[in-house]
């Protein structure tokens, strides 16, 4: 069997359990800016709808006809800011954190993301985990965010590596779709339980 060199992880849903935080940050966000929201939208669903992807790939779709990049943008930075608010609210994945430990020193461990850099690394030190990662892969470094395979070539070109050298872990299509797309065999993690994804 062909030893891995390097392990891709995603952040949101896959090393901390972030989602629900992430969605009631956002619904404070929308409020704030005179966008409340109601049925269809509940926090269930906005969570859905948000999971695994950037904001300017949902943003658009809550908004409607009134969205524009400016205006994502302040709901963006509204939610970081509001963010910080439910970082007691965030649970690190344990077993998933303690089975990517167990590696060899020789195997990177590193993020590939399509959260922001900024909340990736208050999130990571405010759990403890920050030095870990031998590099972090965030919206702010790619153009083309997931489903497109760019963040897994990013991470490729940044560690040198090929990808059949790594191993990509994922909880959700969008993150799943990006690193089959990139080569790059994925294990994902659904409501805790692991399966194996290829082309």
């Amino acid at each position: 069997m062909r030893k891995f060199k390097a392990v891709l992880v995603d952040f949101d849903g896959t090393i901390v359990d972030s989602e629900l935080a992430n969605a009631k940050a956002y619904m404070e966000a929308l409020r704030d800016l005179g966008f409340p929201l109601g049925l269809p939208y509940s926090l269930e669903l906005l969570m859905r709808s948000i999971v695994g992807r950037h904001w300017s790939q949902f943003l658009p779709e809550i908004i409607g006809g009134g969205y524009s990049q400016e205006l994502g943008e302040r709901i963006s930075a509204r939610k970081r800011d509001l963010y910080r608010n439910h970082y007691g609210e965030i649970i690190v994945n344990e077993p998933l954190v303690q089975l990517v430990r167990s590696l060899s020193p020789e195997v990177k461990v590193c993020i590939v993301t399509n959260a922001s850099r900024d909340s990736v690394i208050e999130i990571l030190k405010e759990k403890g985990i920050f030095d870990f990662f031998s590099l972090l892969v965030c919206a702010e470094d790619v153009k083309k965010r997931k489903p497109d395979p760019e963040s897994y070539f990013c991470a490729l070109r940044e560690c040198a590596l090929f990808a059949e050298d790594c191993v990509a872990i994922e909880d959700s299509k969008v993150g799943i779709q990006s690193a089959l797309a990139a080569g790059i065999k994925v294990l994902s993690f659904r409501n805790g339980v692991s399966s194996q994804e290829s082309k």
